[in-house]
This record gives C-alpha cells, sequence and structure tokens, in this order.
C-alpha cells in the first residue's frame, strides 16, 4: 500500500514486489477489523492496494502461492489485473507447491522454494533497470560456492 500511495512530496518508489500481500480488505476475512467504523467497507478500500492504483504508481511484481491460505493466489491474481487495467507494468507468478510467507527462510518454505523467488524478483530488478545482474544476490550466492 505504501508503494501504491506514494506520492511526489516523499519521491518515487521503483518498484513493488508483492510476496503474498493482502490486497483487498474489503474481503469478509479483513473487513470485520473496520467493524467498529460507520462505514467499514469505505475506510477498507481507502487502505486497500486494490482500491488505490494510481496509473503512475511503480512496476509490480505479484507473487503468490496456490496453497496459501491466508492470501489465495486469486486475491494476488485479481490485484495483477487490476494493475493490467490501469495500465501499470504488473507480472504475475504463482507456484503450485507452496502456502504463505515462502519467501522466509526456515519458516515454512524449503530452500528452493525461498531461491526460486528470490530468483525470480531479482529477475524483475533486473528488467527493470533498479539492480544490476552483478548485484543479485542469488547469483551472488552461486558465485561464491562456486
Amino acid at each position: 500500500w505504501l508503494a501504491l500511495a506514494a506520492d511526489d512530496t516523499v519521491g518515487s518508489v521503483a518498484a513493488l514486489v508483492n510476496c503474498c500481500g493482502v490486497t483487498d480488505l474489503t474481503d469478509d476475512k479483513w473487513n470485520r477489523h473496520f467493524s467498529h467504523l460507520p462505514d467499514s467497507l469505505d475506510e477498507a478500500k481507502k487502505v486497500s492496494p486494490l482500491y488505490n492504483l494510481k496509473g503512475r504508481s511503480c512496476p509490480v511484481l505479484n507473487l503468490a502461492g496456490d496453497l496459501d491460505p491466508i492470501v489465495p493466489s486469486s486475491e494476488t491474481r485479481r490485484f495483477h489485473q487490476a494493475c493490467l487495467r490501469k495500465g501499470l507494468p504488473s507480472e504475475y507468478q504463482s507456484w503450485d507447491d507452496i502456502g504463505h510467507a515462502f519467501i522466509l527462510t526456515n519458516y515454512h518454505a524449503t530452500d528452493f522454494q525461498v531461491t526460486r523467488a528470490l530468483r525470480k524478483i531479482d529477475q524483475f530488478l533486473v528488467r527493470n533497470g533498479i539492480l544490476r545482474p552483478e548485484d543479485c544476490s542469488v547469483g551472488r550466492e552461486q558465485q561464491n560456492l562456486a
């Protein structure tokens, strides 16, 4: 949400990597946290990335796990499609063998799954001119092993 809400007074955001991120707080699972407010749906929309896309926002990489019980890959895919409709450069990748928070080592993901996600992020950042190929964390790690 912060990457999408940034304006020229704060500076520009180079890219957004959405890894298992909640993008729609209007869903019943999340909206109940706004129930104490007079217009809970409107308040949830104000802080939902899905409803705060701007045409001048940064490129987006959306990563999802099809086994994620917290943020279903369908929510991430819906966000990706909304980005595209808004004219934002957006990429989507889901994996059928992983659940939530697969970017965290020693959490739910194997080393292979974490490395696979980091590679995807590195490739995205290189394609968008944010990271030089030689500065990729996964690439450096593999060079050090050689």
